[in-house]
């Protein structure tokens, strides 16, 4: 702390691109891990009704893609919420900024039908098309999903997604 202002510095354990996202808030974390990846959730207390999901698509999805692509390339993956100004999350370099609005506060419908769309947007930003598939320090985004044998929450929508129109 130097004249009332509190300054950090920041250093990632391997190479990225000067892409990078910040927050800052009174988090509470949830915390556990899966293929040797510290995996974090913070998120505004009383927010936790999609939390378990949201862990186990990061949990299905590194596991999916560290034994059909590669391991994964950073020591942790973290989750941070940000308010329902904007509908959209985010992958950077083992951090993926995700609105309250797509994931932690969404009313997941019962329908058969229905996309669980916490469990798809995580899974999306985790590493199907972002954080696990890499090449060095760029993510590969993967267009043909369809010859995946991917968890049964959610091929239905991802086949529609990438089917021929």
């Amino acid at each position: 702390m130097e004249g009332g202002r509190r300054y950090f510095h920041y250093k990632t354990d391997a190479p990225i691109l000067d892409l990078y996202s910040i927050q800052s808030a009174r988090y509470a974390v949830r915390r556990d891990r899966r293929e040797g990846v510290n995996l974090e959730i913070y998120y505004q207390p009383g927010h936790e009704f999609n939390m378990d999901t949201m862990m186990q698509s990061m949990k299905e999805t590194l596991a999916y893609c560290t034994a059909n692509f590669s391991a994964f390339q950073f020591h942790q993956l973290r989750i941070i919420e940000f308010p329902g100004y904007g509908t959209f999350a985010e992958s950077f370099a083992n951090t993926i900024p995700f609105s309250e609005a797509i994931g932690f506060i969404t009313k997941v419908s019962k329908k058969p039908e229905a996309v669980d769309l916490p469990f798809y947007v995580t899974a999306h930003e985790t590493g199907l098309a972002h954080a696990s598939v890499t090449t060095g320090q760029v993510s590969v985004c993967v267009s043909d999903h369809r010859e995946w044998d991917w968890p049964q929450r959610i091929p239905r929508f991802w086949r529609a997604a990438a089917s021929p129109a």
